[in-house]
């Protein structure tokens, strides 16, 4: 009798092991894919920031932003093409949009003090925003649900070529 309450003991031990290990695992791998995402956001909106915003024709899908604040946002060409200025945030927004239905994972711009009102944090990215005021360099954490969903922010610095667009938010 003690050597099966022994060996049960020793089973339940290895699978509680086991199953941190994994919820380990699991963390690590959502870590690495949200900082890999997050990084190439960051150089993509880098690259944007540098040329001062890219021209994109107009269509039902890419309609002038109204956030957007620049004298030549809208411009039309010699030969009639109606273009629009994408500015990073609008740009990773339209990336966000393409993420979500083709891999069904969720990028959100959010700040403490957005220019567009759907960028207002949620209560997660409100305490993760604060974080890093704090100096944290990144969040993840599993949040419980129905659906369990592994959430990773960092923050997107403000850098000189943003400033034109972000500069009358104190930055």
């Amino acid at each position: 009798g003690i050597i099966v309450v022994v060996v049960a003991l020793g089973v339940f031990g290895s699978i509680a092991l086991d199953w941190r290990q994994t919820g380990n695992n699991m963390q690590s791998v959502a870590r690495e894919r949200g900082a890999a995402l997050f990084r190439l956001v960051e150089l993509t909106r880098d690259w944007n920031a540098r040329h001062g915003g890219v021209y994109v024709p107009m269509t039902e899908a890419t309609r002038a932003n109204p956030y957007l604040k620049h004298d030549r946002r809208d411009v039309v060409t010699r030969d009639g093409v109606a273009l629009t200025m994408v500015n990073p945030a609008f740009m990773t927004r339209q990336i966000a949009e393409i993420a979500q239905q083709a891999e069904g994972f969720q990028l959100h711009i959010t700040s403490l003090r957005p220019i567009r009102p759907a960028n207002a944090a949620d209560p997660w990215e409100s305490a993760a925003l604060a974080r890093f005021e704090e100096g944290l360099a990144e969040v993840i954490e599993l949040v419980p649900g129905p659906v369990p969903v592994h959430r990773y922010m960092a923050p997107l610095k403000v850098t000189r070529p943003c400033l034109k667009c972000h500069e009358e938010q104190g930055y």
